[in-house]
């Protein structure tokens, strides 16, 4: 679930809850690459230290639930893809709403 996203409801720009399935997750544990800062890399390099994991996540966009209509309570979104933005796991109610109504 990604939280705030922009979507036009009803003719007005809202915050929604996005869902999405995720279909690919992955845990790169680069220890120096081109992008890591200096300090960083002196750790590394000086005191043997070691990075946390970037964890990647590809997902497929479900929709927004939209509470206002009990017959299709889960709307297509028409929002961007999102690059790089926190993904948090929906909670039970959203995820029991949005599978019944599949």
């Amino acid at each position: 679930m990604v939280r705030g996203v922009r979507e036009r409801v009803g003719g007005r720009a809202l915050a929604v809850d996005l869902l999405g399935q995720v279909n690919v997750n992955t845990a790169d544990l680069l220890t120096l690459d081109d992008q890591i800062d200096l300090h960083a890399a002196t750790l590394v390099l000086v005191d043997g230290a070691t990075l946390p994991p970037r964890d990647r996540i590809q997902v497929s966009t479900i929709g927004y639930l939209d509470g206002s209509d009990p017959v299709r309570p889960v709307r297509p979104a028409r929002t961007a893809e999102l690059r790089g933005i926190p993904v948090f796991r929906a909670a039970g109610e959203p995820l029991r709403r949005s599978l019944l109504a599949r």
